[in-house]
């Protein structure tokens, strides 16, 4: 365990708890950490070769190319380890029927595995090379949709001097065929994420975090590894191991190892030396034991905990702004409850119209005409547990626009308060 000076001072707020897998290289061993915030240090709980994360119902399965699959529970104690062929295995995922998606780098595919035996069943052939010619690495999947990082589409990567053609191809689960390419010619592209139904990779050779097809932000070393909480992205950093094709276009490169705290609103970070050479990924602890309020008033500084970063507008005296057009809000009680309360005005000078679902379910639609305020109270059937909260608005206005103001923002609806009663 290594103490790490000043993390508390530098993140006071921050309970966060991270999960960082790390590859061996020539130079130092690769292997697990844990890095929290709160108890203000860092510590390995195993030496290896390590690729992707996996969170699953009992806790996680970890891609490893020196020691198999490694299942671990949600102490992270090491269960079990699963014997694979060495195949240069990168990212893992779980999908909703339970299966673990494996990456499969050397053979340019993904395999599909049951982990109750665990065992591989089938797989989703990216090309029929048996070596390496697109370097897949990172996966995604949401909805029925797997969503795959890789250095080439057209493959031959190792062979291609100058820019590469790397891309986020997306297929579907059902069929296993490519429905279309979302982002190209990309340099070395890792870490594809869906937040708040956006589309997040590290453009790793190019040093930089994307959304969808924009820079959020530019860094200055090998970005891989990416996670995030209401307030904060977590980006890893590498030591940079393609210098030759980088040093012609940035006369500074960073080698160090660690991950960035990025706040997006501000746009500025600090960043948290590790004691390895490389990061692969990043998974964030505290969203598995986190613990939601049962009301929140949306003018309170102390609401940005529980809210996606990128869906809000910072708080103002009373209220808070949406940012999107779809906003979720999650809410938790141990009692049970019979009404939830919305409380909410519209600045727009003309009709907008407000969806709200419960936990997916539609139980509200209103009309707000011009500077409106509408308070409700909408019945709920002895609800207790956890429910998520969406809003979704027919259009985001902007004041400098529709008011002649200086607010260039864009907004949906303003919200004072959601509270279950």
């Amino acid at each position: 365990m290594i103490s790490l000076m000043g993390l508390k001072e530098k993140f006071p707020e921050n309970k966060s708890r991270l999960l960082i897998s790390c590859p061996k290289d020539p130079k130092k061993d690769g292997g697990l950490f844990v890095l929290d915030f709160d108890l203000n240090n860092i510590s390995r709980i195993f030496t290896g070769d390590c690729r992707g994360i996996a969170p699953n119902k009992d806790g996680f399965f970890v891609g490893t190319n020196s020691h198999g699959v490694l299942q671990l529970d949600k102490e992270l104690n090491i269960m079990k380890q699963h014997n694979v062929p060495q195949l240069d295995i990168h990212g893992l995922r779980m999908d909703e029927d339970g299966l673990l998606y494996i990456v499969e780098t050397k053979h340019n595919s993904i395999g599909i595995y049951q982990t109750n035996p665990f065992k591989r069943i089938d797989e989703l052939k990216i090309s029929n090379s048996e070596t390496d010619e697109h370097h897949i690495n990172d996966i995604w999947i949401e909805d029925g949709k797997i969503y795959v990082s890789m250095f080439s589409f057209k493959g031959g990567w190792k062979q291609i001097d100058g820019n590469y053609d790397g891309v986020i191809a997306r297929y579907n689960l059902e069929d296993k065929e490519m429905e279309g390419i979302l982002l190209n010619d990309l340099q070395l592209p890792h870490s594809v994420m869906k937040i708040n139904n956006e589309l997040f990779v590290c453009e790793s050779l190019n040093m930089n975090l994307m959304r969808e097809n924009k820079i959020v932000a530019q860094f200055n070393g090998f970005t891989r590894g990416l996670a995030y909480d209401s307030l904060h992205l977590y980006i890893g950093q590498s030591e940079m191991r393609h210098l030759n094709r980088i040093l012609s276009k940035n006369t500074n490169v960073s080698q160090d190892c660690g991950i960035y705290v990025f706040n997006i609103e501000t746009k500025t970070n600090r960043f948290i030396h590790i004691p390895a050479n490389q990061i692969y990924e990043i998974y964030n602890l505290s969203q598995e034991t986190k613990q939601y309020p049962s009301s929140i008033n949306l003018g309170d500084p102390g609401a940005d905990t529980f809210l996606l970063f990128n869906e809000w507008h910072e708080h103002e005296q009373t209220h808070r702004w949406t940012k999107t057009n779809q906003t979720t809000i999650i809410l938790e009680t141990d009692n049970m409850v019979n009404t939830l309360i919305i409380d909410a005005f519209s600045g727009y000078p003309y009709e907008l119209n407000l969806s709200l679902f419960f936990n997916g379910k539609q139980i509200l639609i209103t009309t707000f005409k011009g500077n409106e305020s509408k308070y409700f109270e909408i019945p709920l059937d002895n609800f207790k547990g956890k429910a998520e909260i969406t809003l979704k608005t027919n259009l985001l206005w902007s004041p400098s626009e529709s008011l002649g103001t200086n607010d260039d923002r864009f907004l949906g609806i303003a919200i004072r308060k959601i509270a279950f009663s």
